[in-house]
């Protein structure tokens, strides 16, 4: 067989060099034919083991791997570091950023007298501090200038919070609108303002308001009411004239009831509109009740001015519109309201 090899093991070399010493030798010397017994060879499969040419392009294929013997036994690498452990070590730029927090910071010195003293050290650091005596004040040395931390703050002319007493809404608006004029934005200050202790005031509304009841008028009081292009609204009475006299001027009453009542005062249109969409405009009644169109307008789903026994409608000009009875309804009273 082709892939067969021959080949002596030691057993076998052993056996052939004692056959050789008994036998071989008288054999030859007889001229007899010399065969070697059968199991002193033996064959075996090689397909598993490398050629020696194989070998050869193996060794030569490592040429530029360094053998061991050429790898020196010690070597110093205390000048080396591996990588990974520059993770544990600071940028140039984390050092600068330190030192420059350092060289901020704040290092107490101590006090002088007075601002003289501190101008006059001469050994100085940027951050130190030092405090003025005189004046309290602390001063910090910049590297240019000494700049003022601060000072003593004197709180006498001040108010305590334990010296000040709780104050209501109401005794505030009292308070706020104790004069003869004011801007008022809700109802609160428009019933301080009326019941301040001026016998005459004009009241300007700022903005729209709704009322969820109505404001009197007293008696001996003038307020003189400018909505100034503004409405007031609501679902019953707005305002009661009860003995005073109230001027509606530039804006609008309207309510789903009653919105203007007068017992006993008089109320005056000037420019004004008062509406009641399901009921009367303005009800006036009782003696001494009295109301003054000048200029506007009254409109009602009922009669625009309803003016029973003892009160007095005057109308100097102004328009009423009612959709159901009669604009002006009432006995009023005989002979008097210019009507």
């Amino acid at each position: 067989m082709a892939d067969k090899k021959t080949y002596l093991d030691q057993e076998g070399l052993e056996r052939l060099v004692a056959y050789i010493q008994a036998e071989l030798s008288n054999k030859l010397n007889r001229g007899e034919q010399i065969v070697l017994p059968e199991d002193l060879v033996h064959t075996t499969d090689l397909a598993n083991y490398a050629q020696a040419s194989e070998v050869t392009n193996l060794i030569n294929s490592l040429g530029d791997y360094a053998k061991k013997s050429d790898i020196p036994e010690e070597q110093d690498l205390s000048d080396y570091v591996r990588s990974a452990t520059l993770n544990d070590y600071a940028t140039t730029a984390d050092l600068e950023r330190v030192e420059a927090k350092a060289t901020s910071a704040y290092h107490v010195k101590g006090s002088v007298t007075d601002l003289e003293a501190l101008q006059a050290i001469e050994e100085k650091e940027i951050g130190d501090v030092y405090n003025l005596e005189d004046t309290g004040i602390n001063a910090v040395w910049t590297g240019e200038i000494w700049d003022e931390l601060g000072t003593f703050v004197d709180l006498t002319p001040y108010v305590k919070e334990t010296d000040i007493e709780a104050i209501s809404r109401a005794e505030l608006n009292r308070i706020l609108f104790s004069g003869k004029t004011g801007v008022i934005t809700d109802k609160d200050s428009l019933v301080a303002m009326i019941a301040n202790d001026e016998p005459e005031v004009e009241i300007t509304l700022n903005k729209n308001m709704q009322m969820d009841s109505y404001i009197s008028i007293p008696t001996g009081k003038k307020v003189t009411l400018n909505l100034d292009g503004n409405k007031i609204n609501g679902n019953s009475y707005l305002v009661n004239c009860a003995g005073g006299e109230l001027v509606l001027k530039n804006g609008e009453l309207e309510s789903l009831g009653r919105p203007v009542y007068v017992s006993g005062g008089t109320v005056t249109l000037d420019n004004a509109i008062v509406t009641s969409k399901n009921d009367v405009a303005i009800n006036a009644t009782g003696t001494n009740s009295k109301v003054i169109l000048n200029d506007g307008k009254v409109t009602a789903q009922e009669s625009g001015i309803l003016v029973t026994t003892g009160a007095i409608l005057e109308m100097n000009g102004g328009e009423i519109e009612c959709y159901d009875n009669c604009p002006i309804q009432g006995n009023g009273t005989s002979g008097q309201g210019n009507i």
